[in-house]
């Protein structure tokens, strides 16, 4: 039953014990500890069963990768206060009253096989020992410990209570669960409670060598709190976190979490604004083949996980986000990426998307990020393969804009069809980056036989026109004239009379009989020409007319807009619209 007063004790000591269970380098660690120690073994049989009361510092810490050298892991102080811990027992408990992480830094790289380096700190077993002996590492070593920092001084008030006790805020701590109830009775989990953590002056740095060029960023400033942690309680811990992005843009990460808990419970929210895109051209020439050359990312995430299910938002906010040159990349996606922002980037430049994923933490295969990296090539794909559906859903209520229909052999539009067009363009006035290729089409099982019927009204047209300047009056164009029903059938009788029809009903001396208007009409269509050219025409038509009501209504400017070779087939229409259409095409 021992009083325990150290202060700032080296514990190199231990550095052979660590070399041979982490990949890393105890560079220096100083031990301060005040409180009291109990050590119990009732038989020689019997497990040691240590107890202490107290507080502690670990101060001056600092870890070295084993295999670059570089800084891994170090801190100025870890303070430790109101420390109970029982060691030995059936079911270990260590409850803290005030855990304080003060002026730390760490390291986080990613190989360049794509490993992170603290997931490989612990050794698996086979693994060789650290040779402190290496002369790299000795020089190392020397050049850190010949110039120690000296820890700011902290009171360590001493714990009342003598070795063993519960200590003095009892009343405050969750009640210990039975074993049964944490898992298995053989293996017996400790209870860990940690009533306070808090945090000061944190800065990790992070390193990607798994891409090049290489990736570096810095979360500096970083401090923040979390509530009681327990293993053995049902509430989860409060946590809130804020620092900045490589001291520009500011990191705030806030929620409720237990990963002490027997199953992760994981609830938490982060955003970070104005981060400048050109930092992550690395990922972008990698995976898009382009690098960034302007822009700014703002992000809101949220993340829970509850009974090993991830749900998660991840709410991205781009302004004025700027790819230069094609740069070839072998694992760069082959979708149209330039397209893909071009949908996406409004008038003022911004982009602003959604990604929900989910997931089963129990999924050996699981991964969050392969699943965002799968999420992102989802939605491109889903936005380039279908850019009018994202249109419609933004601007027009779910309505079809990639195509507009026309009546057989009709190249007039509709009001229905002027509505589609109007919602068009002001999908492209606000995508200002998009061209559009505008091609004419038709139908030669539905436009032919429609075209002879407007080329019978054009002829009615042209008699009204003609009656017109015989009693006198101005020349008009056949395109505005109306006929009334009343004058139809006078104005096909003197169609069919200038018509050359083979088959027209003659009498017995061969001059043309007089029938019905009807049938008149169903002579004139039949014998009416409609050759392929008719039909490239009336695809053109089609065409023109688009094109006029977006750059004239829609104020769409005509340098954006594309008259292409029409098509004068349907075979390749999949979807359920009408085959006498106009197609766009986006680029």
């Amino acid at each position: 039953d021992l009083r325990v007063d150290a202060r700032s004790l080296d514990i190199a000591a231990v550095r052979p014990y660590l070399a041979a269970r982490l990949n890393a380098v105890l560079a220096s660690a100083l031990l301060s500890a005040r409180g009291n120690l109990a050590i119990n073994q009732t038989s020689a049989a019997a497990p040691i069963k240590i107890a202490y009361t107290g507080n502690g510092r670990l101060a001056n810490v600092h870890l070295l990768d084993a295999r670059s050298e570089n800084d891994l892991l170090k801190w100025q102080a870890l303070d430790v206060e109101q420390i109970s811990a029982k060691i030995g027992e059936p079911v270990p408990e260590v409850t803290v009253g005030k855990l304080t992480l003060a002026d730390f830094y760490a390291r986080v790289i990613v190989s360049d096989q794509g490993r992170l380096n603290l997931i490989d700190l612990v050794k698996r077993d086979g693994q060789p020992a650290i040779d402190l002996a290496v002369p790299k590492a000795e020089t190392k070593l020397a050049s850190i410990s010949a110039t120690p920092t000296k820890p700011p001084e902290v009171s360590m008030p001493v714990d009342r209570d003598m070795a063993g006790n519960e200590p003095a805020n009892k009343a405050t701590q969750p009640r210990s669960m039975a074993t049964k109830e944490i898992g298995d009775p053989s293996t017996p989990r400790p209870v860990i409670r940690i009533q306070q953590i808090e945090i000061v002056r944190g800065n990790v740095n992070f390193t990607d060598n798994f891409i090049k060029p290489n990736y570096t960023a810095n979360m500096t400033g970083l401090g923040g709190t979390v509530s009681t942690l327990a293993s053995d309680a049902i509430e989860p811990a409060t946590m809130t976190l804020a620092g900045k992005i490589d001291d520009e843009a500011p990191l705030d990460i806030s929620g409720r979490l237990n990963p002490l808990a027997p199953k992760l419970f994981l609830d938490i929210e982060g955003r970070t604004k104005g981060v400048d895109l050109p930092r992550l051209t690395p990922y972008s020439i990698k995976y898009a083949g382009y690098p960034i050359v302007k822009g700014k990312l703002s992000m809101e995430v949220s993340y829970k996980v509850d009974n090993d299910k991830l749900s998660a938002n991840n709410h991205l906010f781009l302004d004025q986000l700027t790819f230069g040159d094609k740069v070839e990349s072998p694992t760069a996606t082959k979708l149209p990426v330039l397209l893909a922002v071009s949908l996406l980037k409004n008038t003022r430049g911004e982009i602003d998307i959604n990604l929900p994923i989910s997931g089963s933490l129990s999924d050996p295969k699981f991964s969050v990020g392969g699943i965002i990296v799968q999420v992102i090539v989802n939605v491109l794909t889903k936005i380039v393969t279908a850019p009018f559906a994202l249109l419609a859903s933004a601007f027009g209520g779910g309505e079809e804009l990639g195509y507009v229909e026309f009546a057989a052999g009709s190249a007039a539009l509709t009001a229905n069809q002027t509505k589609r067009i109007d919602t068009l363009a002001k999908a492209l006035n606000d995508r200002p980056a998009l061209k559009v290729d505008i091609i004419g089409r038709v139908d030669p099982n539905v436009d032919t036989e429609g075209a002879r019927t407007a080329k019978l009204d054009a002829k009615i047209r042209a008699a009204k026109v003609r009656q017109i300047v015989r009693g006198g009056g101005d020349s008009v164009d056949p395109a505005k004239v109306t006929v009334s029903d009343q004058e139809r059938s006078a104005l096909m009788a003197a169609v069919y009379d200038e018509e050359k029809i083979p088959d027209k009903p003659r009498n017995f001396i061969g001059i043309a009989k007089t029938v019905p208007a009807q049938d008149m009409e169903m002579l004139i269509v039949k014998n009416l020409a409609v050759t392929t050219e008719d039909l490239r025409t009336l695809a053109n038509q089609r065409a023109a007319a688009v094109r006029n009501r977006l750059e004239v209504e829609g104020k769409v400017p005509r340098e954006r807009l594309f008259l292409v070779e029409p098509k004068l087939d349907a075979g390749d229409i999949k979807d359920s619209g009408a085959k006498t259409r106009v197609d766009f095409s986006l680029k």
